[in-house]
């Protein structure tokens, strides 16, 4: 599949062909009314397929080299194009980074640039895609985009810390607490979810780096005697850390 090289929309179109995919399948036309548009999804309103993200997904997913190299290039591409940056970041293609990277330069607004750079990390974020959540914060830094919560551990209002401890995702959690976390962002419900769940050892260290534990009427203890009545199973670490919370709240601990 590398060796084959297009040069111009004539070759996509009979190389993918070749593929079973028809390129004007992607087009939008005039004659397309809103019954035709639901009844086919991959059609976007007034987008031409090299703009409509259903196509870009459709190349990336299946990982189709030539073509993908001729759109990169393809200079009919609208670089600010947010729905191919958030399709093709699905994907594990590299190229999406690039596209990203367009995209943010395109817009003349830091404002713009700081959400939409907090919408690639909180993908990212819901993928447990560490490595490559490292590289967009790499990214935003070239581009000296700020986070748009005083550090990127708070990525999403504070939601990227809370998935890592509802999915006791130790990668992910490990990563996102070394920064300065915003702990008055969702009334600490992060700390409150991982006692729900009974990962305590997290509960913990969310504790030591500034969260409240008795936030919303000491619903993380509540959590805590819950989980004891449903006697879950708990790993050692996650025992001990428990013993220690309890005692943050006046309880007395065998």
């Amino acid at each position: 599949m590398d060796k084959v090289v297009i040069s111009n929309e004539d070759q996509l179109k009979q190389y993918l062909n070749t593929l079973g995919i028809n390129v004007d399948m992607f087009t939008y036309t005039p004659d397309m009314n809103d019954e035709y548009l639901m009844n086919h999804p991959w059609v976007m309103k007034d987008r031409a397929y090299y703009d409509n993200p259903n196509f870009w997904r459709t190349l990336f997913d299946r990982g189709i080299d030539p073509a993908i190299k001729f759109m990169m290039n393809d200079t009919r591409v609208n670089p600010n194009n947010l729905g191919i940056c958030n399709s093709c970041l699905y994907t594990d293609r590299e190229e999406a980074f690039i596209l990203c990277e367009r995209h943010l330069i395109s817009l003349g607004n830091e404002e713009e640039k700081i959400i939409d750079m907090n919408g690639f990390m909180w993908i990212l974020v819901q993928q447990n895609k560490v490595e490559k959540l490292k590289k967009m914060i790499d990214l935003a830094e070239k581009l000296q985009i700020k986070p748009m919560h005083k550090s990127w551990g708070n990525i999403s209002y504070g939601d990227a810390i809370l998935e890592a401890v509802k999915f006791d995702d130790d990668k992910l959690f490990n990563f996102l607490v070394q920064f300065e976390l915003d702990t008055t962002l969702n009334e600490s419900m992060p700390y409150c979810v991982a006692c729900k769940y009974g990962h305590y050892a997290k509960a913990l260290k969310l504790v030591e780096k500034g969260y409240d534990y008795k936030t919303m009427h000491n619903l993380g203890l509540k959590m805590i005697k819950r989980n004891e009545d449903y006697k879950l199973d708990l790993s050692d670490k996650d025992k001990e850390a428990c013993k220690s919370l309890l005692k943050l709240y006046g309880e007395k601990v065998e």
